[in-house]
């Protein structure tokens, strides 16, 4: 019953995270423009920005942009309640694939392959943007170990010289039945800069809420 009960509060809380985070999201579409209201909000020139901090109530969220499709950014989730000493990995695809079923996926471990290696990110959450022209699909990876994410993490980037994840088919699923874009990666190079600077700014959260 607790871990029935912890397991729905991680679900909720991130969900909270990938929504407010990508109220601060930029992202580059077509030329041809959706018809939205809230259309002009978005930044059409935001390939010029790189990385980015923010801090929250109790956790930190130091993000990148994608080189495929900028919106998708890589995020790291640092929280307070955990001592800042844990990262969650959160991702996004955004798909315009014309299917009605895409909600079917929510709540699945979906198969991805990051540089050479295969395992399953969750699907948490699945967000319309453009009045349903597209969806963003929000990915979670599991809560690592900061540091030892972090040496695992440059290591494998500077041996493959990149950091790709790719959406693959696996058991009843066919990547391309919901995604049009099946890869994207993420510049890591001042990954241990920026994440230096996210563990530092949760101790400070930490000490100004203690």
């Amino acid at each position: 019953m607790i871990k029935k009960i912890f397991y729905i509060s991680k679900i909720l809380f991130l969900k909270l995270i990938l929504c407010t985070t990508l109220l601060a999201s930029d992202v580059i579409i077509p030329q041809q423009k959706p018809k939205d209201e809230n259309i002009d909000k978005i930044n059409y020139n935001s390939h010029k920005k790189k990385w980015d901090l923010k801090s929250y109530k109790t956790y930190v969220v130091s993000s990148v942009p994608g080189e495929v499709i900028y919106g998708d950014k890589f995020r790291f989730l640092i929280e307070k309640k955990r001592g800042c000493n844990t990262v969650a990995p959160l991702f996004t695809f955004m798909t315009t694939m014309p299917n009605k079923t895409i909600y079917e996926i929510e709540g699945r471990n979906i198969p991805v392959k990051i540089n050479n290696k295969k395992l399953t990110a969750k699907v948490e959450y699945i967000r319309p943007v453009f009045e349903k022209w597209g969806y963003w699909v929000f990915f979670s990876l599991d809560y690592s170990n900061l540091n030892e994410y972090s040496v695992e993490l440059m290591e494998d980037f500077k041996k493959n010289n990149k950091f790709e994840i790719r959406i693959i088919d696996g058991l009843n699923f066919n990547a391309k039945q919901y995604f049009d874009i099946l890869s994207n990666n993420w510049d890591l190079n001042e990954y241990p800069n920026e994440i230096k600077k996210a563990y530092l700014m949760c101790k400070d959260l930490a000490l100004s809420n203690s």
